[in-house]
């Protein structure tokens, strides 16, 4: 028997801007109920593969397969269609509506056609808020009245309201504290054991490890890496892989040495400065000490003065033919 295909592969993803090459052949296979981690540096490319995702960019080239078939994401629209759904960091939603307009934005519930069932628009936003765990939220209540964690509720609310399989969380946590941090990842394994699946995308290693699956890393547009089990892959693989150097290397261990000088005591300028990662082996001094190599580690020079010196320089001495002897 042939084993089931991804809900989601992406093959060979390949986009250009002017000037850059964002994305350069990423792979990204999703599994149907499991929260598969995006992980990278800043400019790693992330944010423009969620978006060919989500229908927002179209790729120069690659394949996506939805449940095994092709399929072409045209828009955004065409992609919640399908049952993908994304939730940014910045959330999109209408402050001065209330919570049960911005759930069915875009596909209220009407009657003959052209009217809006509002009950029925409240009564199944009461419905998927209980899902969530949330049914203190009043779907009456404007948007704009409700904390950041209500917001995000909101926002996948919304995105369960079209019925999808598929919810890419962009750092969902970023604005949240521990406690609502906490409520978030018990809705994911709820949406997860219900056989919905999570792109989840954080700079938060620990966060990885907590709710993650499968990880796939990025980097200068290509995918380094991909389905590393999130559970049991070291910190040092994932670092190194996002950043293409050794742990050891980024983050260097031990104090930083303190210049030596003359007068048997570090001075002010070494003494109170934090020091800063260097990536070869490096000298520090100050003007008054002697200097002392260490690997990894640089003193801050001292800072220098562009004023003026008011001690007047000593006079040249005058030569010409006639006097230098010749």
């Amino acid at each position: 028997m042939a084993p089931e295909p991804p809900l989601l592969s992406m093959s060979g993803i390949t986009k250009s801007f002017p000037g850059v090459r964002a994305l350069d052949g990423v792979d990204l296979d999703v599994q149907a109920g499991e929260v598969h981690c995006l992980l990278g540096q800043n400019g790693a490319g992330k944010s423009t593969l969620i978006k060919v995702l989500a229908g927002a960019h179209q790729p120069d080239g690659g394949t996506i397969r939805w449940r095994g078939e092709p399929v072409v994401l045209r828009s955004p629209i065409a992609a919640m269609r399908l049952g993908i759904a994304t939730i940014y960091q910045e959330l999109d939603l209408v402050e001065h509506l209330s919570v049960a307009e911005n759930v069915h934005l875009g596909h209220e519930p009407t009657a003959a056609g052209f009217v809006v069932r509002t009950g029925a628009a409240r009564r199944a936003t009461e419905t998927l808020l209980r899902r969530l765990g949330h049914a203190e939220i009043d779907p009456a209540a404007p948007v704009g009245e409700l904390s950041a964690a209500q917001q995000q509720v909101v926002s996948m609310a919304r995105a369960l309201s079209h019925d999808v399989r598929l919810i890419v969380m962009d750092e969902p946590s970023a604005a949240l504290d521990p406690d609502e941090v906490d409520n978030l990842f018990r809705i994911v394994g709820d949406l997860t054991a219900d056989g919905v699946a999570v792109v989840h995308i954080s700079h938060r290693l620990e966060e990885i490890r907590r709710i993650g699956d499968r990880v796939t890393v990025l980097k200068d547009g290509r995918a380094v890496a991909g389905g590393l089990p999130a559970k049991s892959t070291p910190t040092r693989e994932v670092v190194a892989l996002m950043t293409g150097r050794d742990v050891a290397y980024v983050f260097p261990s031990g104090p930083r040495p303190a210049c030596r000088p003359r007068t048997g005591s570090p001075c002010w300028k070494c003494a109170g400065w934090p020091g800063r990662a260097s990536s070869s082996r490096s000298t520090s001094t100050c003007g008054r000490g002697r200097s002392s190599d260490s690997p990894g580690w640089s003193a801050p020079a001292a800072p220098r003065s562009w004023r003026r010196s008011t001690v007047p320089a000593a006079p040249r001495p005058v030569t010409s033919r006639w006097t230098d002897g010749r």
